[in-house]
């Protein structure tokens, strides 16, 4: 580095040849406020500082008691006329009383952290985040609640035909009625949190790829998630979860259409590495859907069936596991097509009536299926006295064209497999 002089802010001239030249840096007068890389742009110290502002610089307390409303709303507002940028939630409990509208694209709430930086709605009906036909913007690093248990609202909106592109992450959201509703394209939600939401935690809808990585969905009371933890309804295509745990509430994943059409059911869905448990009547229900994919996944200790696929048409599962329900491990209606099965564990499955129940239960008229190379039955390993009837049974009627071979299907109470369908095209081979 040349030798340069370097002016600091009370006058005196600073020498600079005691920096080390790694450290590739020049700075020119800062009794002017300007600093600069050899390469970079010449910038005045307030631009600088503009970079990221905090709330607490335009009037917010922070301090769980003041209404910090109007001072971060306007701080939002500035930021987003001025191009969009940071908005910084130093630690501290921000107090609201109203939505707080992200209404410009590029606009991104940054907090030190859950637990650190938290934001507060006093107002039980109130939005908390809204981000109304927005693109590109986000949160990060922040903890959203409700002062008590919200009877009717929606803690963060994501919506609009043209909004999107929006990065949550690194966030919990501790308390709502409805966690969060999409209904904006291409959207990423990574490292975060929805707990005891009392509707459902993630309401999707009108929309198409949303990415969700690294979450945990907890009911946190056997009452609430009464339609689902995740709930797909119309319109969804390209939804892909990976890496997440979804406990207890009356459902888990619950997805349905007004009309079983094109473009209408829920379609291209995929869920690897999640884990399922614990919902008061289904893990899974599936209607009206079509094209979902479950690699890897776990379902276990559902008060009803851990799985009940209903109007569905493209169902795979490969590997994973799917034990200790109450009742049935899986159950197919008969307008269950296409459904295959491979390389899963389904066993213990009938807890509340031992011997009665099944690993996977067919209905009459259900076809087109495939079930291959799964341990379909087992000693109790997580349930003492926990024992399916069966490991797989499909009910008397006119099922055709279904595969059901090569599978491990010792240690249930009753029989390996119950075949009564009456169609000829099927094959039941080398289950042992």
């Amino acid at each position: 580095m040349p030798d340069l002089t370097f002016v600091d802010f009370r006058g005196p001239a600073v020498p600079a040849a005691w920096l080390n030249d790694v450290n590739h840096l020049t700075y020119r007068d800062l009794s002017s406020g300007r600093f600069l890389r050899p390469s970079g742009v010449a910038r005045d110290l307030s631009a600088k500082l503009l970079d990221t502002v905090s709330v607490k610089d335009n009037g917010a307390t922070g301090d769980g008691v003041t209404d910090d409303t109007a001072a971060i709303q306007d701080l939002i507002n500035t930021v987003g006329a001025a191009g969009g940028g940071a908005v910084y939630f130093p630690a501290g409990t921000y107090q609201i009383s109203s939505a707080l509208t992200i209404g410009y694209w590029n606009v991104v709430l940054k907090g030190d952290g859950p637990g650190s930086s938290n934001i507060i709605q006093t107002n039980l009906s109130a939005t908390i985040l809204d981000f109304p036909n927005v693109k590109f913007c986000g949160i990060d690093g922040l903890t959203l609640d409700y002062a008590a248990n919200p009877a009717v609202s929606t803690a963060i909106v994501l919506s609009g035909p043209i909004g999107g592109f929006h990065f949550l992450r690194n966030f919990v959201l501790f308390r709502s009625y409805i966690g969060i509703e999409v209904s904006s394209v291409g959207n990423f939600f990574e490292a975060f949190q929805l707990r005891n939401y009392q509707f459902m935690g993630l309401y999707v809808h009108d929309m198409n790829d949303l990415f969700l990585a690294n979450f945990l969905f907890d009911a946190g009371d056997s009452t609430n998630g009464s339609v689902g933890a995740i709930r797909l309804y119309d319109k969804v295509e390209a939804f892909t979860a990976v890496n997440g745990d979804v406990i207890g509430g009356q459902y888990g994943l619950a997805c349905d259409a007004a009309v079983n059409t094109f473009r209408v059911r829920p379609a291209a869905v995929k869920f690897s590495n999640v884990y399922f448990d614990s919902a008061v009547v289904n893990d899974v229900i599936l209607n009206n859907s079509i094209d979902f994919d479950f690699d890897n996944c776990w379902f276990s200790y559902a008060g009803g069936s851990n799985v009940s696929l209903q109007t569905v048409d493209g169902v795979r599962f490969n590997g994973g596991q799917c034990i200790n329900a109450f009742q049935h491990g899986m159950t197919w209606s008969a307008t269950a097509k296409r459904v295959i099965v491979k390389g899963m564990s389904i066993r213990e499955n009938g807890g509340s009536t031992a011997n009665t129940y099944y690993g996977l239960n067919i209905a009459a008229g259900c076809s087109d299926f495939i079930i291959q190379g799964n341990v379909l039955g087992g000693a109790a390993v997580w349930q003492s006295g926990w024992v399916q009837a069966v490991g797989v049974g499909v009910a008397t009627g006119a099922s055709d064209r279904y595969i059901i071979a090569d599978n491990l299907v010792s240690g249930n109470g009753t029989s390996g497999v119950v075949d009564n369908g009456t169609g000829v095209n099927k094959r039941i081979a080398n289950n042992y």
